[in-house]
């Protein structure tokens, strides 16, 4: 991964990195309320390598998919749908339930001998 540069201070992930992870979800849940969100196909945001954050800095990684979950539940009452996928390639990582739910694995990998 290659560092920030002067030019990136007005980035999100920037953003979160520069003043840790707990002023900046309260800013990060203030955007999530106001995307653009299109009822007909939605808006997924795709985490690869989520493990690498995790391992750096797992509040912050918990806290985002925290807001997420929670504002997705916000944009389904309006009939839109805000998902996170996420890459790990750790295949034992954990997640502690998110906005009050658990995480889940996809089919193919729901059991422990199908994540290696």
């Amino acid at each position: 991964m290659a560092p920030f540069s002067e030019t990136d201070t007005d980035r999100l992930d920037w953003q979160l990195m520069q003043n840790g992870a707990t002023g900046n979800l309260d800013a990060l849940n203030d955007a999530l309320r106001y995307l653009e969100v299109d009822p007909q196909s939605g808006l997924v945001f795709c985490f690869v390598r989520y493990d690498l954050l995790r391992t750096a800095s797992p509040e912050l990684a918990d806290g985002v998919l925290d807001m997420i979950e929670r504002n997705s539940r916000d944009y389904l009452l309006y009939g839109r749908r805000l998902l996170a996928l996420l890459q790990s390639d750790d295949p034992t990582i954990q997640f502690h339930p998110l906005g009050g739910r658990s995480a889940t694995w996809n089919r193919r990998e729901w059991l422990n001998k199908d994540r290696v």
